[in-house]
């Protein structure tokens, strides 16, 4: 795998259609063993992610067994490698933007900074892209509830800039002069 790796991660390069399937297959035994090597199992969702990016017919082929990570209380890292694959790299934003905001408000299952942190980024280069204002208000009130951890409010409050770069002639005045004040009183 680590061949595999290097080839596509590292040099950008076309895996053939059985290396592919090995990765796939790969991913598949981790998830009926009891491994707890979650570096390896990031690495191989990281090399179908690039495999499926450079050739979109794949993404549906192998759309279902990243998904099958995005609730993995075992290590938030894989679910946020799931939730990027999916939502932001492969733009399955229809399937997935309830997960995108569900991480955003702190799902229950997780109480984990870096998971948050990690959707919040995602949905302000959605927002980027889409111009989403749903997505853009989550992340305009993230920023300004002064009872969230001051990190969180920062990750929100870039997410809202990215996001307003392409959405600003559309965001209120108001709004606009909200999150200036916002940025000023958090030292940005």
């Amino acid at each position: 795998m680590d061949q595999l790796f290097d080839k596509t991660i590292v040099r950008c390069e076309k895996l053939t259609e059985e290396e592919i399937e090995e990765v796939a297959q790969e991913i598949r035994r981790f998830q009926k063993s009891d491994s707890s090597d979650f570096g390896r199992l990031d690495s191989l969702l990281m090399i179908l992610q690039r495999v499926c990016f450079m050739n979109e017919k794949l993404v549906y082929k192998y759309k279902s067994l990243v998904a099958e990570f995005l609730v993995y209380p075992e290590d938030t890292v894989i679910a946020g490698t799931a939730l990027e694959t999916l939502f932001h790299l492969w733009k399955l934003y229809d399937e997935y933007l309830d997960y995108v905001k569900g991480y955003m408000r702190e799902v229950e299952c997780y109480n984990n900074e870096f998971l948050r942190c990690r959707a919040i980024t995602i949905a302000g280069c959605y927002v980027s892209e889409t111009g989403d204002k749903d997505c853009l208000q989550l992340l305009s009130d993230i920023m300004q509830d002064e009872r969230e951890e001051e990190n969180i409010r920062n990750v929100a409050c870039h997410a809202f800039m990215r996001g307003m770069q392409y959405n600003s002639h559309e965001v209120s005045q108001e709004a606009k002069l909200k999150f200036l004040q916002k940025r000023k009183s958090l030292g940005l």
